[in-house]
């Protein structure tokens, strides 16, 4: 049998919730938080790969088995910003100390400005994915693999 074997990236946002794989659109697994799963593809040809969590999903990508000894690997990664808890209390303080902000010279209040607009970017970005480009919010990747007997 053709094997796929996915692997899932830690995500902090994602932890307590399983990721649902589809094949062909039907529902295959589910995968945990930072879990490599082996699965068994029973239909050889092309296939169609995706990815859910609640109501986003991944894109979709495509991976041919020819022959039943074919070995694909997946990794499935969701949007993750950089620090993004750190630029949330950086702006939490910022907006607490806005009194004493707008009492300082023209320069410091520019520097503050553009660190909260910067800051503003990323969190503005994670809820765009998150309710409205819901396709992009998990990113499926496969690298081929020759032989199965590796992982085992």
């Amino acid at each position: 049998m053709a094997k796929l074997i996915v692997n899932r990236n830690s995500s902090y946002y994602n932890k307590l919730r399983d990721v649902e794989l589809f094949v062909n659109d039907k529902f295959i697994t589910k995968i945990k938080d930072n879990e490599d799963k082996e699965i068994d593809i029973e239909n050889i040809g092309k296939s169609e790969i995706y990815a859910k969590i609640d109501w986003v999903k991944s894109n979709k990508v495509s991976v041919d088995f020819n022959n039943s000894n074919d070995c694909h690997k997946v990794s499935i990664s969701s949007f993750n910003p950089k620090r993004i808890k750190f630029k949330i209390i950086l702006s939490l303080i910022l907006i607490f100390l806005s009194p004493f902000i707008f009492n300082q010279n023209l320069g410091f209040k520019i520097v503050c400005f553009v660190i909260l607009a910067y800051i503003s970017l990323d969190v503005i970005k994670y809820f765009w994915l998150l309710f409205f480009n819901k396709e992009k919010f998990l990113n499926i990747t496969i690298n081929n693999v020759a032989q199965p007997e590796v992982y085992k």
